[in-house]
């Protein structure tokens, strides 16, 4: 007997059931698109980097003495604007995928309700966002720091003492990855041309207004992350100066009611919102 597809007709199902059901029908089509592909390149720059960081320091004219971690803290600016570019890449494509491939109609016919069928391909698409972002990290970390020191003081002292820092530069990317793929979740539900919508946001609002000292700054959610950032480089140096970062307690708090607020919005305007088939319009 054939099993059944995760979505197909039958008896309705439970939030909970719905979000599963959406998750595993989503997830196989979010990892092997040509959109991951390209993220997954992109994210190769980082241990690439390191290898040419390390290529150059064997160099003995190139006369290089700083630690492969001091390059990996520096390049941590790098990794938040490829955490930002996945979950834009990832979130508008939620809903605007099926509606510029017209299939959007036959998921919502399913007995699936249409806020867990939103979240589970969101789900769907922080779980793949997460690899190929995790992937970029740690290789870049090994690379930078094991490579160093095997190549150049003869032992893994670097890579072992820095591992805790390691972790929170798991816990941040991904947490940040998926307060941003809410918001731009919510973006490809409720507006035409998400990607612009999201682009302008990105690279517009968040990654200037960011960086601006003042109390602007509080309305971005890259604000709070560079704030919980173990590294320099992750941080504006100004803010730094003036003493304008936010606390550890408020930036966790603030990024919680981000993600559960776009959560929310994106859920409700899905569910409430009847789409229309007309790719001149996005």
């Amino acid at each position: 007997m054939s099993e059944a597809h995760p979505l197909s007709p039958g008896p309705a199902l439970s939030f909970p059931q719905g979000t599963v059901s959406a998750f595993h029908f989503a997830l196989p089509m979010a990892l092997w698109s040509r959109r991951t592909l390209v993220l997954g390149l992109l994210g190769g720059a980082l241990p690439l980097m390191a290898v040419v960081f390390l290529t150059v320091k064997s160099i003995p004219a190139a006369e290089i003495r700083t630690p492969g971690y001091i390059f990996f803290s520096n390049a941590f600016q790098f990794i938040l604007y490829y955490v930002l570019l996945t979950a834009l890449a990832m979130g508008t494509a939620v809903i605007a995928e099926e509606i510029d491939g017209r299939t959007l109609t036959y998921l919502t016919i399913r007995p699936v309700p249409k806020a867990a069928l939103l979240l589970g391909k969101a789900a769907a698409a922080w779980t793949t966002g997460a690899i190929l972002v995790a992937a970029t990290v740690v290789s870049g970390y090994t690379v930078f720091t094991l490579g160093d020191g095997l190549l150049f003081s003869g032992g893994a002292d670097s890579f072992l003492i820095n591992l805790p820092t390691l972790g929170v530069d798991l816990l941040l990317t991904l947490g940040a990855l998926a307060v941003y793929i809410t918001v731009f979740t919510f973006i490809g539900a409720r507006f035409a041309r998400p990607m612009l919508w999201g682009i302008t946001l990105a690279f517009g609002w968040e990654s200037w207004v960011a960086f601006v000292p003042g109390l602007t700054r509080k309305l971005t959610a890259m604000h709070y992350i560079q704030s919980l950032s173990p590294h320099a480089s992750g941080r504006n140096a100004a803010v730094a100066l003036l003493q304008q970062g936010a606390g550890r307690f408020e930036s966790v708090v603030a990024l919680a009611l981000i993600l559960a607020a776009f959560a929310l919005l994106a859920a409700w305007t899905f569910s409430r919102r009847e789409y229309e088939f007309d790719l001149s319009k996005r």
